[in-house]
């Protein structure tokens, strides 16, 4: 039996219908007896909840422990997808106990109108009854909540010259502030004018009530005819009044469904053809039908129990919950430390705020200001030098200006929790003002930079650095615990993951700043981040109510470029802190400790030991573990099965080529990540099981169909070719191949280095990764080239390159040119070209000052093309001065760069020599 609840959302009144259709045919019957009435219920978009014993096994709601799926899940699978219906119990959540089995069989499925709306979903064993199906309450926030909406604005439809004209007028004359006060006020002139300009040059959005996008004369039409009709229906009550009536409301309602229909089929179309917007396709097809955040439910004190029903009330209980106050830290080692080889850093320049300007996406929700990303773009050419010189001032008066340090602290959901009444069941996201991200972006990369420059942080300390992965940080632990099995002596490795409650919001400001002037930072910069951790203010964003200001002495804001970067510094000491029986690797606010040794036992008392010292590390750091989150894990030379969860999702309404590369953007990541790692993990024969390759198999040709249109009978071979996707095996192939590439370019973590991989030993255990390097060398032919070693950073983050400038037409050029020659500058000037005549292509680069000049020959138009040859000459660049340039310029008719060099190469196009 199962239960269909259907929700009518009326505007005149709501009505919950109830219907329990019973099924007592065989189990294949079964699941289409649901089938029919969700299919007539959904014709008016109802919203519905189906629930009870499906008597169904699979991994999509029955979590890891799946072994055995049933055929006729499939089929269940399929309505869901239909029908939009999703399960609200997490998956693995057992709902079936009868002696040694724990299963899960009933389920609670609802569409995804509703599916936000849930608050709590679980297993309620205070209700148990001695049956064996297990109670699941499932309880639904259904009030609606009228909220004003504030008049947005516009940014799309910018009048740019407009802008552009009142920036310029109102903007105030560049200084150089020397004092805190005058810095502020700097500050407060700059972004007045930013947003003064933008008022001026950006409509205003209105909201009203009765507005709804799509809706057209024909609806307006429709609408007041039915009104009509019912007014006479009420006022004569014939037969023919009522059948006239009923004609023309569902007129009514054929046209309003035809007009939402028409609206967003022309939106997903419009987003279709532009690459940019595909992947916002992508992104609906996962999230439609879900409620704004504006519904949060009554939520209870975790010690007193006490309800918080009123907005104001929820702020404040989620501010005690996101901001806690942290226990107080063991800070006596820092009053007698000193810091020695501190590593400086050069003024910020103006090419570094624009590279960071242009890196932001443009319409990310702003700050309190409400200054978007889009306005900084538009008005980059006269904001730069400001930007330059406030930023400068800011490091060197070490004071972080207010304005950058205000934020507004939006509050979301943390997907996938039985029970939204915990103030735990949300996370907290700072929306802060973006110039200050800005500064802040500039700042986090000068330090990770001086990280990877300096090694100031622990080789394995993987996350939130350049060129690292979180696959890198799996390789890494596999790496030393196959080193572990191959000594021969029957050696165990057990892995215990830590997890620290709150990390961010706990971090002790002083700590910070010790760890940051250890671990050898500029002190300008380390009393820069003083200020900029002080005194910060927030408002509380909840259920469109915005709360008074608070103020933050604790943590790190979540949603600051600073904040991954800061923190890796804060708990480098956790990872540090091992010894020849333990070895740590970390992961942004993660870690994980391997011991190995002869048995459990012993791996489990060193494991104890390292415990010990992390807590030491915790006492410290104000920092607090959370054991109940932790994991151990015992690594045998057992041969270990593999479950995939279904992950695919695609979209509606993008051409095949938009919809195929959804699928390799947005699915076919997740399906295959990290299968580098267990694809190639068993001892004997493939890494992956046959089903485990199955299933990946199956997931593919129901995206192929869906990209295609392909009946359901048509061949998996047939498929991949329609859609020009690649078999699953040969996918798992080129990713592992790719993975190789990437982890041998990086040789900063000893497990990972090459020549461990090159190594001639016949060990009793191959590990993933040296398993994949020998099936590729395997592979490829002998080239006789070595791999390709990239740094992190190749210059540092404020080095400025050589200016590359190409003219419209040739006035143009001239005119240019011979500015450049009136400058005074001591500057190279070399000039570089692509041309076709009589048919031939050809290439040239010619530098006046040295008397150099270099020709090449691209041979006939039918094989080239005056494109070729200017690409040409910058790879002849690349190739001929190699070690003596600072980098590879665009290629294009001049670059001009400073002073001419001690020695110019002999070969070569000519490029800025300056160092």
């Amino acid at each position: 039996m199962c239960s269909s609840l259907m929700l009518s959302q009326s505007k005149n009144r709501g009505e919950i219908h109830t219907r329990q259709p019973l099924t007592t045919q065989p189990k294949p019957d079964s699941t289409f007896a649901i089938q029919g009435k969700p299919r007539r219920d959904r014709r008016g978009h109802e919203e519905q909840i189906v629930l009870g014993d499906f008597n169904l096994h699979h991994e999509l709601w029955g979590g890891i422990s799946v072994r055995e799926t049933d055929q006729e899940a499939d089929d269940l699978i399929e309505i869901m997808e239909d029908y939009s219906l999703t399960n609200t119990l997490s998956p693995g959540t057992v709902t079936y106990e009868e002696a040694g089995a724990r299963t899960t069989i009933d389920l609670c499925l609802a569409t995804m109108g509703l599916v936000d709306r849930v608050i709590r979903s679980e297993v309620d064993r205070g209700l148990d009854h001695d049956s064996d199906h297990l109670p699941i309450v499932t309880i639904l926030d259904l009030r609606v909540t009228q909220l004003i909406k504030e008049p947005t604005r516009k940014w799309k439809e910018l009048n740019r010259e407009k802008f552009q004209t009142a920036l310029t007028q109102k903007l105030p004359e560049l200084c150089k502030p020397r004092t805190p006060t005058a810095l502020e006020e700097y500050v407060r002139k700059v972004t007045t004018a930013i947003w003064e300009a933008a008022d001026m040059a950006v409509p205003k959005r209105h909201f009203c009530n009765k507005s709804k996008e799509g809706w057209n004369e024909d609806c307006k039409r429709v609408l007041m005819e039915a009104k009509r009709l019912r007014r006479a229906h009420a006022l004569y009550n014939t037969e023919e009044t009522w059948e006239a009536y009923r004609a023309a409301r569902n007129l009514k309602t054929k046209t309003i469904r035809k007009a939402l229909q028409q609206i967003h089929r022309d939106k997903v179309g419009k987003a279709a053809e532009s690459p940019e917007s595909l992947w916002q396709i992508a992104k609906w097809a996962r999230n439609r039908g879900n409620q704004a955040p504006n519904i949060t439910p009554e939520l209870r004190h975790p010690t007193t129990g006490q309800k918080a029903i009123k907005a104001e009330e929820k702020a404040q209980l989620l501010r005690e919950t996101f901001f806690p106050l942290p226990p107080d830290a063991v800070l006596e080692d820092i009053n007698t430390a000193t810091y020695t080889d501190q590593i400086p850093m050069p003024p910020i320049t103006t090419n570094e705020v624009e590279h960071a300007v242009q890196a932001t996406l443009p319409l990310k929700a702003p700050g309190p200001d409400g200054i978007p990303n889009l306005i900084l773009k538009r008005a980059l050419p006269h904001i730069k030098f400001h930007l330059t010189r406030i930023f400068n001032c800011s490091l060197t008066l070490g004071h972080c200006p207010e304005h950058f340090r205000r934020s507004t602290t939006v509050v979301l959901r943390k997907p996938g929790k039985d029970n939204y009444t915990v103030p735990k069941a949300y996370r907290p996201i700072a929306l802060l003002n973006t110039i200050g991200k800005v500064m802040d972006a500039i700042i986090a990369k000068r330090i990770s930079y001086m990280a990877e420059t300096y090694q100031l942080l622990p080789d394995t300390h993987i996350g939130g650095r350049r060129l690292r992965s979180t696959e890198q940080a799996l390789h890494i632990i596999i790496e030393k615990i196959y080193k572990a099995w191959n000594t021969g002596k029957g050696k165990v490795a057990s892995l215990l993951l830590l997890d620290v409650s709150g990390a961010f919001d706990n971090v002790s400001h002083q700590r910070l700043l010790h760890n940051l002037r250890k671990r050898r930072l500029d002190e300008k910069v380390v009393r820069w981040i003083e200020s900029f951790l002080k005194e910060r203010k927030t408002n509380m964003l909840l259920d469109g109510y915005k709360s008074t200001q608070y103020e933050i002495s604790t943590g790190i804001p979540q949603g600051s470029p600073l904040s991954p970067i800061l923190y890796l510094f804060y708990n480098a000491d956790l990872i540090d802190k091992h010894n020849e029986d333990t070895s740590a690797t970390g992961y942004i606010d993660d870690a994980a400790i391997l011991a190995v040794g002869d048995t459990t036992e012993e791996t489990c008392n060193k494991l104890e030991r390292a415990l010990e010292s992390a807590g030491q590390w915790a006492t410290t750091h104000a920092s607090i573990f959370a054991p109940e989150k932790f994991q151990l894990t015992h690594f045998t030379r057992a041969r270990k099965r593999i479950n995939t969860e279904q992950v695919l999702q695609t979209p509606w309404g993008a051409g095949l080529d938009g919809m195929r590369k959804i699928y390799r953007g947005v699915a076919m990541p997740q399906m295959l990540y990290a299968c580098s790692v267990w694809s190639n993990a068993d001892i004997r024969g493939k890494g992956y099981t046959k089903k485990t390759l199955e299933t990946l198999q199956t997931m593919q040709a129901r995206a192929a169909r869906t990209i295609t249109g392909a009946f359901k009978a048509t061949s998996r071979p047939a498929l991949n070719i329609e859609s020009y996707l690649l078999p699953v095996q040969q996918q798992i192939w080129k990713h592992n191949a790719e993975t190789i590439g990437r982890t041998l370019s990086s040789q900063d973590v000893p497990e990972l280095e090459k020549h461990k991989f090159e190594t001639e030993d016949k060990l009793k255990y191959t590990s993933p990764l040296k398993r994949i390097y020998q099936e590729v060398q395997d592979r490829r032919e002998p080239t006789g080239l070595d791999q390709e070693i990239v740094p992190p950073y190749v210059t540092p983050p404020w080095w400025e390159g050589p200016t590359t400038r190409i003219g419209g037409d040739a006035e143009q050029a001239e005119s240019e040119h011979q500015r450049e020659l009136e400058s005074g500058r001591n500057s190279i000037l070399i000039y570089t070209d692509g041309s076709g005549i009589d048919g031939h292509i050809g290439a040239a680069a010619v530098c006046l000052m040295t008397k150099q000049t270099k020709r090449a020959y691209m041979g006939r138009d039918t094989v080239s093309t005056v494109y070729a040859g200017e690409l040409q000459g910058s790879y002849q660049i690349v190739g001929q001065t190699a070690g003596k340039i600072r980098s590879i310029p665009p290629e294009g008719n001049r670059t001009t760069g400073p002073g001419p060099p001690e020695e110019w190469p002999t070969r070569g196009n000519p490029v800025d020599p300056s160092p």
